[in-house]
């Protein structure tokens, strides 16, 4: 009844997220068809201050061509809250920062320029990603992302199943929402599933109690290890018909091309699928552990 409770709490979890994140996705999309016309009150109220400054009656209620621009109320400073970004027709798009320009870019497949927005105006709200009402896929390009700072928040806002996806030869971390691959940290809200690759060297992943729902994890070449930092965990040896060095930890994490599996500081059970070996190092972690 508990496993049942789980999956049903789970199932409902999901379908909140996917309606928060159409909500979200509907609210960028009105927002960006408004700036057009804020842009363009700001100029008529540029304008009318201009034209009120030339006459010569600054009295109350004057006018030029029946417009009454005395009484005219100014409009509120607006100004961008975050580096905004925005998908086009394609689905798959990688973000990517260019130094030369000091700017955050969404690229397609053949390296052209979608989307683009200076890094100052992510210093206070960070990066903001529109996507499409479809699955989309946002890789991170963490190598030139790095280069203009070692933190950064990203928000992607969208109303599918959207996926971050990430390739490094480098140590992978993820607790809560934060991503840390080699020395950056990337804050991630509003996708549904993270998909991480390592490289030709030997990486670690490391995982605490993570907010988006589905990772997956392929450990690329060399020999790779999975942690984990939470206190109890299920791990599972085998997965589906790959039964070498793949397997999953908890309900999140599904990982491939893995050797090394290291359990956290609770209680770890270890099941092994039938025809599945031990991995080449299997560490229970701290805590009292199980072979199943």
């Amino acid at each position: 009844m508990n496993q049942q409770n789980s999956h049903a709490q789970s199932v409902l979890i999901n379908s909140y997220r996917r309606v928060y994140s159409r909500m979200r996705w509907l609210n960028a999309l009105a927002e960006r068809g408004l700036r057009p016309a804020l842009r363009a009150a700001a100029k008529l109220r540029t304008a009318s201050r201009r034209l009120a400054g030339s006459t010569s009656s600054r009295r109350r209620g004057s006018s030029v061509g029946g417009l009454a621009f005395g009484r005219m109320e100014s409009l509120e400073a607006r100004a961008m809250l975050a580096a905004d970004l925005f998908y086009a027709d394609d689905t798959d798009l990688t973000l990517a920062f260019d130094a030369i320009s000091s700017q955050y870019r969404l690229l397609d497949n053949a390296q052209a320029v979608v989307s683009s927005a200076t890094a100052a105006s992510a210093s206070s709200g960070g990066i903001r990603v529109t996507g499409t009402i479809g699955a989309d896929v946002l890789r991170l390009d963490t190598a030139s992302l790095s280069l203009a700072g070692a933190k950064a928040s990203i928000t992607f806002v969208g109303a599918g199943d959207d996926s971050v996806a990430v390739t490094a030869d480098a140590n992978i971390t993820m607790t809560g929402s934060a991503l840390t691959v080699g020395t950056a940290t990337f804050t991630l809200d509003g996708f549904e599933r993270a998909e991480l690759t390592g490289g030709v060297s030997a990486n670690a992943f490391t995982f605490g109690d993570v907010t988006i729902p589905a990772i997956t994890v392929d450990g690329g070449g060399n020999s790779d290890t999975i942690f984990s930092t939470v206190a109890d965990n299920a791990e599972n040896k085998g997965l589906g018909e790959t039964l070498a060095d793949a397997g999953t930890l908890g309900e999140a994490i599904a990982f491939t091309s893995v050797e090394n599996i290291v359990g956290g500081r609770g209680i770890d059970v270890f099941t092994f699928a039938d025809g599945t070996s031990l991995p080449s190092t299997l560490d229970g972690g701290l805590g009292s552990n199980a072979l199943d």
